[in-house]
C-alpha cells in the first residue's frame, strides 16, 4: 500500500491553523468569518486569471485551499482585469463579512507562507 502524501495527511490541520492566522492577522473574531474571506480573496484571485493559469495556480495550493479556489468555477466565467479592491473582497456574503481594508495582500501573503 502507497502512503499518502504529506500534503494530504495534514490537510485539515494545514487549513485550520491557515484559518487562525487569518483571523488573528485580520483581528477577526472567529475561523467562520477567516473563511469568508480567504474564499472571497481566492475566488478575486481566480477571476483575474485565464482558465490555463487557474488550472496551475490551483495545482500549486495545497488540497484544501485548491478545492476553494476552484469551488464553482466555470471554464466559461469572465475575467476581472486591473487591482482587487476591497469593495470586491467585502461583497461575497456582505452581510457576514468582515474584511477589513487590505485584506487581499494580507491574505495573499499569508497564503504564500502557509504554501512554502
Amino acid at each position: 500500500m502507497m502512503p499518502r502524501p504529506q500534503a494530504f495527511q495534514t490537510a485539515q490541520q494545514d487549513f485550520d491553523q491557515l484559518l487562525a492566522d487569518i483571523a488573528e492577522a485580520l483581528d477577526l473574531s472567529s475561523r467562520h468569518q477567516a473563511y469568508t474571506v480567504l474564499e472571497s480573496v481566492l475566488h478575486a484571485k481566480r477571476r483575474r486569471l485565464d482558465a490555463p493559469q487557474i488550472i496551475t495556480y490551483a495545482g500549486s495550493l495545497p488540497p484544501l485551499l485548491a478545492a476553494l479556489f476552484v469551488q464553482g468555477w466555470s471554464v466559461d466565467a469572465p475575467t476581472s482585469s486591473g487591482p482587487v479592491t476591497d469593495a470586491e473582497i467585502e461583497a461575497l456574503r456582505a452581510a457576514h463579512n468582515f474584511a477589513p481594508p487590505g485584506a487581499y495582500v494580507t491574505v495573499m501573503a499569508l497564503i504564500e507562507k502557509a504554501d512554502g
